[in-house]
């Protein structure tokens, strides 16, 4: 009986191992096999075409998006199984109903909406126009009490007015200053600025990882202004000593135009990204860099 229990439990033992050990290669798949994307297209005057393509985990999950013109496509595959789309249509019989229902309701008459017209008997009447004569009497004694108000008060008045909104303006004046002063000696504080060498260099390599580790095109570009397809110029002399002869710039200084074809690959590894971003996350410094930045009065 004994024998019998102790191969059962080392069945289950098996079984355990071999789940996790399931486990342990699924989540090394995930983050060391790359996601890997490649996009190609070209666009002239007429037309224009667009084909990109992402895959992952051996293609068992795969998006791809084609453009023609106008005319766009969107497919994504689990095992080679096309999702369907969750929109959905209305029935036709619904839709029906709906437009029967909004032809049936008619507009209210705004004749007949209107109020029915007071009565026009003597008593009504004349309690309204006593009721008018006896506002109309305290208006003009609440008005010459106010005239017999004398310069003097109003002047005070107005003295006081004035220097209320001199006490706020240089109030506001005091906290604009402060505030300055507080959010320029914090920005150039010494642990601040290794803060954001040590941010910077982070975020670079996570660019790195996820550019196009091949790159190939040969575009047509203006836009419209001289001065700004200079810096566009000026840009891509910056990375000429990257790309080489692989990028082709035609910049045209006169007209607003964008045409040519490239072609670009490269891949995105989740374990690189999580390497780079969990201690960008995880930043005790980062953390109180952000409450500094919430000033307390």
């Amino acid at each position: 009986m004994l024998h019998v229990l102790l191969q059962i439990l080392a069945i289950l033992g098996i079984i355990l191992l071999c789940i996790l050990g399931l486990l342990i290669l699924l989540l090394l798949l995930i983050l060391f096999v790359p996601i890997r994307y490649k996009a190609m297209g070209k666009k002239d005057a007429e037309n224009q075409e667009i084909h990109v393509r992402v895959s992952y985990l051996l293609h068992i999950l795969s998006v791809c998006y084609d453009l023609y013109g106008k005319e766009s496509d969107l497919r994504i595959k689990i095992f080679g199984i096309r999702l369907k789309s969750g929109k959905k249509k209305k029935n036709k019989k619904v839709v029906a109903e709906e437009a029967e229902e909004a032809i049936k309701e008619e507009p209210t008459d705004p004749v007949a909406a209107q109020d029915t017209p007071l009565t026009t008997e003597d008593g009504p009447v004349e309690s309204e126009q006593k009721d008018k004569d006896t506002k109309e009497k305290d208006n003009l004694g609440e008005a010459k009490k106010a005239e017999k108000k004398s310069l003097s008060e109003k002047m005070e008045e107005f003295r006081e007015k004035i220097l209320y909104t001199i006490r706020n303006f240089c109030d506001k004046i005091k906290d604009i200053v402060a505030n300055i002063t507080y959010y320029k000696d914090f920005l150039t504080d010494t642990n601040n600025k290794k803060l954001y060498g040590r941010l910077w260099g982070r975020f670079l390599k996570i660019l790195k990882s996820i550019l196009p580790r091949r790159i190939k095109a040969n575009l047509h570009i203006g836009t419209g202004s001289p001065d700004t397809t200079g810096y566009l110029c000026a840009l891509y002399g910056i990375f000429i000593s990257k790309f080489g002869n692989n990028v082709i710039l035609d910049a045209d200084f006169e007209n607003k135009v964008l045409e040519g074809v490239f072609f670009l690959k490269g891949r995105v590894m989740i374990f690189t990204l999580l390497r780079h971003a969990l201690p960008i996350l995880f930043d005790k410094q980062l953390r109180e860099f952000k409450k500094g930045l919430k000033r307390e009065e």
